[in-house]
């Protein structure tokens, strides 16, 4: 705050002007604990009170140009935009942008590698060199006003615990925040985030419930699925019903409050193994699992040297069949996801990846990704589900059988 009370001068008001008020804006800023580490305040200006035509729009008079501190993180905006990040520092201190994940840059240099993944104005960085990761900070903070906050430990609502064993990643404190929202801090925990025999559905006849409650639920539980695989399926079955929704979606989301309340030290753990680096997928489905249009949902993960490292559920976009055809859908899905990873690991490790390694229950499908005389029972599949055909062809990927 005094920093920003020794950039404001006195100054004589000029005849015909209206000065325009001010006022503080004062927040709090905690870490994963919800420990207070700093006070913020800003100082703004009252815009509203300018009349259009009046006190700004008008012709002839000559523009200054002021550069403030941030100023880009202190407005909001009634739209969304979006905008392209313009050639910036990182460019400039010879780093490179991964063409497959426009937020990571790299810099190789001999046989030492920098990584550096990009969120607004937080930067992660990690490297095989320490001396590099030093001289990068260095380099920083010469250009910007910076903090070394040293090892990373949190970054946008996740905690991150780095030992030798291995690196963890949770959201307990984020998780607590959700039930205290919601009311479910004291609640009594279940054993699974939704219960089998639940069948979910848009024109079932119940009560409906205010929407606003439900909607704010789901949005936080989506952003808990970065570190809680185990509820990205039942989270992504609620995100259907936010426009309607009845009693019943409402106890079902209870009980995803009552599972995480149970398990609020799960998260992501990242140990360093002895096995081969390698890709390693499973893809699966439920078929027919919506009730209103019998589309079914593809659940994909991917493993890297042992370690699960991404994971989706996403409704498939066509009716199909069978259970074969529904397999074959998920698998081609998972197969896209796949390459992209694989391609994305050969960009950051500048080494070429081996033939990606998808695992699936169905011996069906897996003959229908490697046997073309199967055409007649796919061929009124959309085309684009075939990628996966000619993947396994040119061997690119490896399809394997994986027990139920």
């Amino acid at each position: 705050m005094e920093a920003e009370l020794e950039a404001i001068h006195q100054m004589h008001l000029p005849d015909g002007h209206k000065p325009i008020g001010q006022k503080w804006v004062f927040k709090i800023k905690k870490d994963s604990e919800g420990v207070v580490v700093k006070h913020k305040a800003r100082l703004v200006v009252k815009g509203y009170v300018q009349r259009k035509k009046v006190d700004f729009d008008e012709e002839g008079w000559h523009m200054h140009y002021m550069d403030v501190k941030s100023a880009f993180l202190n407005g909001e905006l009634e739209e969304e935009v979006y905008v392209f990040q313009p050639p910036g520092s990182l460019l400039s201190l010879g780093f490179e942008k991964s063409p497959l994940e426009h937020a990571v840059y790299k810099r190789c240099a001999g046989e030492s590698k920098l990584l550096i993944g990009v969120y607004v104005d937080d930067l992660i960085i990690t490297g095989s060199d320490d001396k590099e990761v030093d001289r990068f900070k260095k380099q920083m903070i010469e250009l910007f006003q910076m903090s070394n906050l040293g090892l990373l430990s949190y970054y946008l609502g996740i905690e991150v615990s780095q030992t030798p064993s291995g690196i963890t990643m949770s959201q307990v404190g984020y998780t607590k925040k959700i039930l205290e929202k919601t009311g479910m801090s004291d609640c009594n925990s279940c054993q699974t985030p939704m219960e089998t025999r639940t069948k979910l559905s848009k024109l079932r006849e119940e009560p409906p419930v205010e929407a606003t409650y439900y909607n704010n639920i789901v949005r936080s539980l989506r952003y808990l699925v970065n570190t809680r695989p185990d509820i990205s399926y039942t989270v992504g079955i609620m995100s259907r019903f936010m426009e309607k929704l009845t009693t019943q979606h409402l106890a079902t989301m209870k009980q995803i409050l009552r599972y995480i309340r149970g398990t609020l030290d799960m998260g992501c753990i990242y140990t360093k193994r002895e096995e081969t680096m390698k890709l390693v997928g499973y893809s699966d489905n439920d078929l027919a699992g919506d009730l209103d249009d019998r589309k079914s949902t593809t659940g994909a993960a991917y493993f890297y040297g042992g370690n699960l490292i991404t994971w989706v559920s996403w409704k498939q976009r066509m009716v199909t069949l069978s259970s074969c055809e529904a397999e074959y859908v998920a698998a081609a899905i998972t197969t896209c996801l796949g390459t992209w990873l694989s391609h994305l690991l050969a960009d950051l490790r500048k080494e070429k990846e081996g033939a990606v390694i998808l695992r699936i229950d169905n011996k069906s499908t897996i003959s229908l990704c490697k046997n073309p005389l199967y055409h007649d029972r796919s061929k009124h599949i959309y085309t684009c589900y075939h990628y996966i055909h000619e993947n396994v062809e040119n061997g690119r990927i490896i399809v394997e059988h994986v027990t139920s």
